[in-house]
């Protein structure tokens, strides 16, 4: 038998998803409202999904002394649903395509559909991952490369390709569109040199245009890359998980801005930008963590389509999801911690829990609400009168468990 869990929503998660937190607040967008294509790996989408401003998150564990409410409630039946079959094989669920606001500036984001299915799960998550950032800016359309059509980026303020996959089948009309149609375009990763092997025209317009040269730049091969540096900001990089970089050659650099450099055993460009253009080396989402380089390609989406934003440095202190199996005592405490210091907070709350029963049956399921402990509510009252601002999950539940990431920006506002 196969179980699984399903969102407050009403849709249905895939079954193969991992475990995960769904977390509520701060722009978050239902897990059934992300994925174009089949849904993949849950858990990494959520701890990736960031809020462009600079923040710190502390996550609450589920106490012991609750670990068993709810065991087999009306919530645990209403949310799971037991299928025939072994794991796995129950159907996945297909989402949408577009996100965001109807409002506002509109974004293309275009990723790989070949390659091993690992590698597709990859791509498919990093277009998730890129759309849920440039949501912060409006409307965002997702679509697969080798879907583009001559005059596709017309209709959009600015194009994001993931270049995820080796063996991704450029569009060469989207090549040729970035060349003439000059709509802001951020590429990451891979297959920029396609387009420039296969046609010595393409290749050098690009030259004339872009002052590098695709067809002739090299990778770091098995050089260390341990970070990149960017607006005078250190970030991390895990070069063994996170592999070589593509150094552009630059023939001529008063045509080219280097945006942030790699550091290592040597130093090299690691995002640049030229005319309507900015090149990232790699794609900074195969391996992510808190003080990861991954902040300033996130930080790139500002000049890609807000450039005139005023750098804002500012921090919030986000509790981060707090459900119905909290220990009242823990948030007292810290409430109480943050009141005495004058430090006002947020507080995500997810207003249902399901989690798999303890050393039990899989298909046995705790399902918790925040009715279900009004201890809990009357704490997140006392929290919000002392300087706590709350924000529910809109249409989630929680499965548990992720880490949700210390998450930062280097400009933005709330």
């Amino acid at each position: 038998m196969t179980s699984r869990a399903s969102p407050c929503s009403g849709r249905k998660e895939s079954p193969t998803m991992p475990e995960t937190n769904v977390p509520g607040g701060h722009r978050a967008i239902p897990v059934a409202d992300l994925t174009p294509g089949r849904g993949q790996r849950a858990t990494w989408i959520v701890a990736v999904t960031v809020s462009l401003s600079i923040a710190v998150f502390v996550v609450f564990g589920v106490g012991s002394s609750t670990a068993n409410f709810g065991e087999d409630s009306p919530l645990a039946h209403k949310y799971t649903e037991v299928l025939p079959g072994p794991p796995g094989t129950a159907p996945q669920a297909i989402f949408k395509d577009a996100w965001g606001t109807d409002s506002g500036i509109r974004t293309l984001v275009l990723y790989d559909t070949e390659g091993s299915a690992s590698a597709m799960a990859d791509a498919e998550t990093h277009a998730i991952v890129t759309a849920n950032l440039a949501t912060h800016f409006g409307h965002v359309q997702t679509a697969p490369m080798k879907d583009y059509a001559s005059g596709d980026m017309a209709g959009y303020d600015g194009v994001v390709y993931m270049g995820s996959t080796s063996a991704g089948s450029l569009s060469m009309a989207f090549q040729k569109d970035m060349l003439k149609d000059r709509t802001p375009v951020l590429w990451a990763g891979g297959n920029i040199a396609v387009a420039a092997v296969a046609d010595r025209r393409v290749n050098a317009e690009f030259i004339e245009t872009y002052g590098w040269d695709p067809a002739t730049s090299k990778d770091s091969g098995e050089e260390h890359i341990d970070g990149v540096t960017y607006q005078g900001h250190s970030l991390t990089r895990n070069g063994s998980a996170a592999g070589p970089v593509l150094v552009p050659r630059i023939t001529d650099k008063g045509m080219v801005d280097i945006l942030a450099r790699t550091t290592g055993s040597r130093t090299h460009p690691w995002a640049i930008r030229s005319a309507n253009l900015t090149y990232i080396g790699e794609n900074p989402l195969t391996y992510v963590d808190e003080t990861d380089r991954y902040l300033a390609f996130a930080d790139l989406f500002y000049d890609l389509l807000a450039p005139d934003t005023a750098p804002v440095r500012q921090a919030a202190l986000r509790l981060e999801d707090v459900d119905a199996a909290a220990s009242p005592e823990d948030l007292y405490a810290i409430t109480d911690f943050l009141h005495e210091r004058g430090v006002p907070f947020q507080v995500a709350v997810i207003p249902i829990r399901l989690s798999r029963t303890p050393g039990g049956d899989p298909d046995s399921w705790v399902g918790l609400s925040l009715g279900d402990r009004p201890d809990v509510v009357k704490a997140l009252r006392y929290m919000q009168q002392h300087g706590g601002d709350a924000h529910p999950a809109r249409d989630h539940t929680s499965v548990r468990n992720a880490r949700q990431p210390v998450q930062r920006q280097f400009r933005s506002r709330f």
